[in-house]
This record gives structure tokens, sequence and C-alpha cells, in this order.
């Protein structure tokens, strides 16, 4: 019969082993996993800028770029956490809102004059917001369930749309405000 102290030592190792494996190696390879897509967003970006359809020294390239290298750079740091932690200092300390940031990306994107660089555009915008919330979503295993939660509690399709553009102007703003100081 196995006593009760070898099964409590079998745990606490189980236990300290799933705790590295989800705290050190888990989040390592998330990191290098997102910022892997990352560089492939940017390079796709480059080769916008390569074929012409954006020019180096216009706007939208530059702020396109500048988001991008303002996620590689601090992907390490991204959390649900942080990123509501900085939405809600933002609103508390009154510094530049994250929506005119959020309106100055749009202003950016409306004046692309090329349909489909617009639409290009609008496509590397959207994945890198999909990568980083998937990042956060995959960084943190209590989001990971939570995440499961309201995916099953969602109502509508249509209702999660909704917050996906609330939360792809917030990223936008975090992004470009990360970009711009």
């Amino acid at each position: 019969m196995i006593s009760n102290g070898f099964t409590a030592l079998v745990s606490l190792i189980t236990v300290a082993l799933a705790f590295a494996f989800l705290y050190h190696l888990w989040q390592q390879y998330v990191i290098d996993a997102t910022r892997h897509q990352l560089f492939e967003l940017r390079d796709q970006v480059f080769d916008l800028a390569t074929s012409g359809k954006l020019e180096r020294s216009e706007p939208p390239y530059q702020v396109l770029r500048a988001m991008l290298n303002s996620s590689l750079r601090f992907t390490h740091h991204m959390s649900l956490i942080r990123i509501t932690y900085t939405i809600l200092v933002f609103g508390i300390t009154h510094q530049k809102p994250l929506k005119e940031y959020a309106k100055e990306v749009d202003n950016i994107i409306k004046n692309i004059g090329d349909k489909e660089t617009k639409y290009m555009f609008l496509d590397i915008l959207r994945q890198m917001q999909f990568i980083i919330g998937w990042h956060m979503i995959r960084t943190s295993p209590l989001t990971l369930i939570f995440s499961f939660l309201i995916l099953f509690l969602a109502k509508s399709v249509r209702t999660m749309q909704h917050w996906r553009v609330k939360f792809g102007d917030y990223m936008n703003g975090l992004t470009y405000s990360d970009a711009v100081s």
C-alpha cells in the first residue's frame, strides 16, 4: 500500500513540474512564437514598401512599422493585466486618451489612396491585433480558462465582433502611443 506521505510527495513534484512548465517553458515558447509571427507581419510591410505600394517616407508605412516594432520590443511584457492597467492609468492620469491615438491611426488609414493597399494595411493590422490578443490569452492559464468560458457564454457572433473591434481600437491606440512616445 502506498503511504500518504509518498502520495503527497508525488503530488508536490507534479505540481512543481506543471508550474515550471507553465511559467517558464510555456511562457518562453509563447513569447518566441508571437515574435516570430510579428516578424512575419513586419516582412509583409517591407514587401509592401519594396513593391511600391507604400512609400517608406509616408505615415502609413511608418506607423505600421512602428506599431509592429513596439509590439516586437514589448512582447515579453504583454499580458491582459498589464494592458488593463495601462488603459486604466491612461484614463486616470488624463494623458492623451487611447481613443485619440486610435483616431490618428484611423485618419492615416483613411488617407491611403489605393483600395488594395488599404485592404492589405488593414489586414496586417488585424493580424497583429489577433496575434497580440492570442498571445495574452496563451500567457495566462486563468485567462485561457476564462476566455473559453466567455466564448461558451457569448450570445452571438455580433457581440464578439463588437468587443473585438473595441479591443482592436485599444490595441491600435496602445501600440501607436508606444511607437510615438
